[in-house]
């Protein structure tokens, strides 16, 4: 988890939304890990993100269920970042 404040993820997120509304998009998948902990904090060596206009989804495997949970839980909001566990592969999740 980074040290960074919430708040800086959440403004980094808001700026995503709006690049991928200009774009004319309903979401983005970020499958590039240092996106990924750029725009949440979590620092896995596994995972992908799913942003859309009204959610954050950070999808990991069974490994770094407890990690991510702690970065949603760093949140100021917290439903800010969902947290889905993949049963299989990051494809049928």
């Amino acid at each position: 988890m980074s040290t960074r404040s919430p708040n800086c993820f959440l403004g980094r997120r808001s700026r995503t939304r709006q690049d991928i509304h200009a774009a004319g998009l309903d979401a983005l998948v970020v499958t590039h890990l240092p996106n990924v902990r750029y725009l949440t904090g979590f620092n896995g060596t596994a995972g992908l993100l799913v942003l859309t206009e009204h959610k954050c989804l950070l999808v990991v495997d069974f490994r770094y269920a407890a990690a991510a949970r702690a970065v949603a839980q760093s949140e100021e909001d917290p439903s800010a970042v969902s947290v889905v566990v993949a049963q299989r592969s990051y494809d049928e999740t």
